[in-house]
């Protein structure tokens, strides 16, 4: 029996909020684990990332003493180095992992499902009005500024061949009428490498492109992408590779929408369970 103590939710974002409450769900209802109400009889504590400090400082010696373990959910907080958690930190739980990224203790494991309405009635990408659709805001500063403003520059060079639509702001309604109407949904990077509109563009049939890929998510959408070089000097060619190939890309689509469907809960606290003994 896994012995499992969950802390109380700071004032934290929603993501982290929902992804400890998906967690403690799946927990819940498999036999293999238990959760018990003091930290004394806890084998693992589960913690968000920013209570980490603060729960660890007043059980340092409790924690020690009886050799018990955190599993920390983050949301690529950049505060999580090797040189910060020692060794007690066994796990952290994150939706998407940076795969040149050595460290072993961070694994992509929380799922975004939930977030997202499943759009089961879609156009095939062939029977689709738009050929690419770009929507985000621009003015941004810094690196993150110049990195979309030449994106949507190359984009806009593009619609004297294709039919094309950008905009920073749009309504929901709208945005849902485009992304669901276009074949291929421009995702550059912001604050992030990863955008919610990736899992929307799955959940509604829609094609991703991105700029260099070198991450994955739970379950991993990432691999069925297609991505540009950094330098964005072959974003034309692969375009128009791209649309000329219609129903490779819908291949990929059509895996990526399997891939949603398949994620199971009870599966995810499996694979959870496999890595507290692996690590």
């Amino acid at each position: 029996m896994i012995d499992c103590y969950f802390t109380e939710t700071p004032n934290v974002c929603l993501y982290k909020k929902n992804w400890f409450n998906q967690i403690i769900k799946g927990i819940r209802n498999n036999n293999d684990f238990r959760i018990v109400s003091n930290i004394s009889d806890a084998k693992f504590i589960f913690l968000i990332a920013d209570n980490y400090r603060k729960i660890y400082n007043d059980n340092k010696l409790l924690i020690t003493e009886k050799n018990i373990k955190f599993v920390i959910i983050s949301c690529q907080d950049t505060s999580i180095e090797d040189k910060d958690y020692p060794e007690h930190v066994i796990l952290i739980l994150d939706h998407c992992k940076n795969i040149y990224r050595k460290d072993a203790r961070i694994v992509s494991l929380l799922n975004s499902n939930y977030r997202m309405n499943f759009n089961n009635n879609v156009l095939p990408l062939k029977d689709r009005k738009y050929d690419l659709v770009f929507f985000g805001k621009v003015c941004m500063g810094g690196d993150y500024e110049n990195h979309r403003k030449r994106i949507v520059q190359c984009i806009t060079n593009l619609s004297t061949k294709y039919t094309v639509i950008t905009g920073e702001f749009i309504k929901f309604d709208k945005y849902l009428y485009y992304l669901q109407n276009s074949k291929i949904l421009i995702s550059p990077y912001g604050y992030a490498e990863w955008s919610l509109k990736d899992y929307e563009a799955v959940c509604n049939g829609t094609h991703v492109v991105k700029p260099n890929i070198y991450y994955e998510s739970y379950p991993n959408f990432y691999k069925n992408f297609d991505h540009f070089d950094d330098n964005i000097d072959n974003f034309d060619d692969l375009i128009n590779n791209l649309l000329s190939n219609i129903d490779k890309i819908q291949e990929k689509v059509d895996l990526n929408r399997k891939l949603y469907l398949s994620y199971n809960l009870n599966n995810q606290i499996i694979e959870l369970k496999n890595y507290l003994i692996k690590y």
